[in-house]
């Protein structure tokens, strides 16, 4: 099951707690994005991934999908900011803001409003408030 979102068809499924989204075949858990993959190009060759090039984790839509290595994969994290967290969001497992709630922290943080209040309110860290200001994370939501 998916939904469409933006461009991205996010699955409906179950989760891991990285965010990606799962599913059962022949009494196996497979990634769903790998299952999208193979229901259309068929198997995957041993040692390679298949990579998002929308960088969502929940994205099930193949024309956002290729194989690449491990290389590719770690050569993505640098280059789009996974490495630093910048791919957290709604579409990480862990999350524990909304996109409607970073839209609001931001609007108040230009308006003056403290890091600490905003924190307090949804139980999430000051450095977590702070990354969000800098745009160290969450910096694909416009304000």
């Amino acid at each position: 099951m998916s939904t469409p979102v933006g461009d991205c068809i996010e699955h409906q499924g179950s989760f891991t707690r990285a965010g990606y989204g799962q599913v059962r075949r022949g009494g196996k858990t497979l990634g769903a994005h790998r299952a999208a993959w193979e229901d259309v190009n068929g198997k995957i060759p041993g040692g390679l991934f298949v990579l998002h090039s929308c960088h969502n984790r929940r994205c099930v839509n193949v024309k956002h999908l290729r194989l690449g290595t491990n290389q590719d994969n770690m050569n993505d994290l640098r280059t789009c900011g996974h490495a630093k967290g910048k791919h957290l969001g709604e579409s990480h497992g862990m999350h524990k803001l909304t996109e409607e709630n970073v839209r609001a922290i931001k609007l108040a943080l230009q308006a003056g409003d403290t890091m600490k209040s905003f924190a307090e309110r949804y139980g999430v860290s000051h450095p977590a408030i702070r990354s969000i200001k800098i745009g160290r994370t969450w910096s694909h939501i416009a304000v």
